[in-house]
C-alpha cells in the first residue's frame, strides 16, 4: 500500500531570550496544519502490551495512514519515537503524578521542557483552577512558557470559566478534555462528549480542538458542526480491548437465564428467558404507591426464580412507563404513575439481584422488540408505537435505540395535536395521548354515546359487535393516530411505522383510518410510510426488556 503522507516539516522550537512576549513564530503554519484535521491520541495505560515507544510510533504511523493528520503522545520517550515516525504535528503532554495535587498532564515546568526537547510541535497543559504541584498558577507557567519556547500552547480545560481564563492567558488552543473528570464540572451522563460545553467555548476568540469521550463518527460530526478547529479521538480508535468489548455488545450468550420486567400503568409483568423462549412469566396489577411499584416488581421475578430453581439470573432488563435518564432513574412520570418520579430503579433492581441491571421507557422498549425480532425487523429506520394506557414511542435506527438528550426521544404521545384540547397525564394539553390510547378511546366513545362505556375494552367489543358509535369512536381514535404520525414521520421519515399495544389490537377498523389520514395529509414520501400492526403484541415491552438483558450479558461477557 502506497501511502502519501501530508508534507509538513516544522522547525522545532526555539528558546526565546527572557522577557520576549511577541506571538510565537511557529503558530499560523502549526494551526493550518490541523485545521480541520483529525488527530488521534495514540496513548496507552500502564501495564497494557502497547506501552512501549515503538509500539505507540507504529500505532501512530497506523493512524497517518488512515488520514489522521496530527497526534497527541505522552512521555518524552513516546513524544520521540513518535516524532522519528510520522511527518504531522505532534501534541506532546507529560503525564506525571506529585503529592497534593491532582494536576498531572504536563503540571509543571520541568514537564514542558522535557516535552519540547522531545520534539512536540504543540504543547498541551492541564489549565484546570486546581492546585498545581509547584504551587504556582497557570497564568505562571504559561508566562515562564512564553518567556523560553516559541511552541504553540493548548490548554486542557474542564469548564467554560476555565477557558475564559486560559484565553485570557494567552493560549493558543482550546480543549474539553477534562470536562466531567473534574469533580465541579458538569458530571457526564452516558457516553458521548460535553458538546454543550464545545459550543460555549467556540464562542471565545481562540480555535478550539474537541477532546474527550469521542467514540462515534457522529460525535466527530457534530464537534464540526460547532466550528471546532480540529477533533481529538483517542480509545475509540488507539486502544483494542476497548475496541473489542465494543464490538462484544453484538455476541448473544445463548441459553443463559435472563430477567426482563415490564411495568405499566395498570399491570407489571416478570419473566426469564433463555435464548429466545420464556421459562417463565407472572404478572400483578400496578399498585398506586411507587415504593409498592418496585417490590412488587422485584418480588414477581424473584417468585419466577425460586419456582424454576434457578441459581442467578446473568442480567436483567427492565421497561417501565415514565422518562428514564441514563442512569436507570425515572426522571419523569405523568399522572398515570403518581409519584414515580426520583425513583432510582435500577439500583433498586440491581441491589435485589447484584447483578447487571438495564432500564428503559416502555416504548423504547416495545420499539426495540418490534425492530429487533417483530414487524419492523428488516427496516433499517423504524418508529414503534405503543397504544395502550398511555401512547410511547421510540425510534430504531440500524438496530440500535435512539434515546435523545434527556432519554424522551420518541415520545410521540406528547405531540401537541390539537392546541387547548383535552388534558392529558403529563399536565399538558391537546397531546396525542388524550386521544390515542385506552382512556382517549374511552372519552371519544362517551362524548357522542347515550349510555357511557366504563373501559376502552368495553367500547372495543362494541364495536367488533357492529354499534355504530363505537365504530365511528374507533375510526377517530384512528384518525388522530394517523396525525400523530404524520407529524412525528414529517421529523423523523421512518422507513417503517409499527404500532403495538392492547388499543392497536383493534386491527384495520384502528389502523386503516390512520393510513388514510397520513396518505392524505403527509408530504412527499412520507405519505406512503407502512403502518404495520406489531408482531409481539402485548408482549413487546417485555421482549425489549429482555433484549436489553441480553445486551448486558454480552457487555458483561
Amino acid at each position: 500500500i502506497m501511502v502519501a503522507l501530508r508534507p509538513f516539516s516544522p522547525q522545532p522550537p526555539t528558546v526565546r531570550q527572557i522577557g520576549h512576549s511577541s506571538t510565537p513564530s511557529m503558530l499560523p503554519n502549526m494551526l493550518d496544519a490541523i485545521k480541520d484535521a483529525l488527530i488521534v491520541s495514540c496513548q496507552a495505560e500502564s501495564g497494557f502490551p502497547l506501552n512501549t515507544p515503538d509500539r505507540l510510533a507504529a500505532l501512530a504511523e497506523t493512524a497517518i495512514m488512515g488520514g489522521a493528520r496530527g497526534i497527541r503522545a505522552s512521555g518524552p520517550e513516546n513524544i520521540m519515537a513518535i516524532r522519528e515516525r510520522v511527518s504531522v504535528p505532534v501534541i506532546g503532554i507529560y503525564k506525571k503524578e506529585y503529592p497534593g495535587s491532582e494536576v498531572i498532564i504536563t503540571p509543571t515546568m520541568d514537564e514542558v521542557e522535557a516535552v519540547v526537547a522531545a520534539g512536540a510541535t504543540i504543547i498541551a497543559l492541564d489549565a484546570t483552577c486546581r492546585r498545581r504541584p509547584d504551587g504556582r498558577s497557570f497564568a505562571d507557567l504559561m508566562g515562564a512558557v512564553r518567556s523560553r519556547f516559541d511552541i504553540p500552547v493548548m490548554a486542557d480545560i474542564s469548564t467554560l470559566e476555565e477557558g475564559v481564563t486560559a484565553a485570557a492567558n494567552g493560549v493558543d488552543l482550546l480543549a474539553p478534555t477534562l470536562a466531567g473528570y473534574t469533580p465541579y464540572s458538569r458530571q457526564l451522563i452516558g457516553p458521548g462528549p460535553d458538546l454543550q460545553l464545545t459550543k460555549e467555548l467556540v464562542r471565545l476568540d481562540v480555535p478550539v480542538i474537541a477532546e474527550g469521550r469521542m467514540q462515534t463518527p457522529q460525535d466527530v460530526r457534530a464537534a464540526f458542526a460547532a466550528g471546532v478547529h480540529a477533533v481529538v479521538v483517542g480509545s475509540m480508535i488507539t486502544r483494542p480491548h476497548l475496541i473489542t468489548r465494543h464490538f462484544l455488545t453484538g455476541v448473544p450468550k445463548p441459553n443463559t437465564p435472563i430477567g426482563a420486567i415490564d411495568i405499566g400503568g395498570t399491570k407489571i409483568a416478570a419473566a426469564i428467558s433463555a435464548g429466545v423462549d420464556w421459562v417463565d412469566r407472572e404478572r400483578a396489577p400496578t399498585p398506586a404507591d411507587a415504593d409498592a411499584v418496585v417490590n412488587t416488581a422485584i418480588d414477581l421475578l424473584q417468585r419466577l426464580i425460586h419456582r424454576n430453581r434457578i441459581g442467578s439470573l446473568a442480567a436483567i432488563g427492565v421497561a417501565t412507563g415514565g422518562g428514564v435518564d441514563h442512569e436507570g432513574r425515572i426522571a419523569s412520570a405523568t399522572d398515570i404513575m403518581p409519584g414515580f418520579a426520583g425513583t432510582d430503579l435500577r439500583t433498586a433492581v440491581a441491589d435485589a439481584f447484584g447483578v447487571p441491571v438495564g432500564v428503559m421507557n416502555d416504548g423504547h422498549a416495545a420499539a426495540l422488540a418490534e425492530a429487533e425480532t417483530g414487524a419492523g425487523s428488516g427496516y433499517a429506520m423504524v418508529l414503534g408505537l405503543t397504544i395502550g394506557t398511555g401512547l410511547g414511542g421510540g425510534i430504531v435506527r440500524h438496530g440500535e435505540l435512539y434515546r435523545g438528550g434527556s432519554g424522551l426521544a420518541g415520545s410521540v404521545g406528547h405531540l401537541i395535536i390539537e392546541p387547548g384540547g383535552r388534558p392529558c397525564s403529563c399536565g399538558g394539553s391537546g397531546c396525542a395521548e388524550a386521544y390515542v390510547s385506552g382512556g382517549g378511546l374511552l372519552q371519544t366513545y362517551n362524548e357522542a354515546a347515550t349510555t357511557a362505556a366504563t373501559t376502552a375494552a368495553a367500547v372495543a367489543e362494541l364495536a367488533a359487535a357492529g354499534d355504530e358509535t363505537a365504530v365511528r369512536a374507533v375510526a377517530e381514535t384512528g384518525r388522530r393516530l394517523g396525525q400523530a404520525i404524520a407529524a412525528a414521520a414529517a421529523t423523523l421519515d421512518p422507513d417503517v411505522v409499527v404500532a403495538g399495544g392492547s388499543v392497536a389490537t383493534l386491527g384495520e377498523p384502528l389502523l386503516g383510518p390512520a393510513r388514510e389520514f397520513l396518505a392524505a395529509n403527509g408530504f412527499a414520501a412520507i405519505a406512503s410510510i407502512p403502518i404495520l400492526p406489531a408482531r409481539h403484541g402485548a408482549d413487546a415491552s417485555l421482549t425489549g426488556a429482555a433484549l436489553l438483558a441480553t445486551r448486558l450479558v454480552c457487555v458483561d461477557q
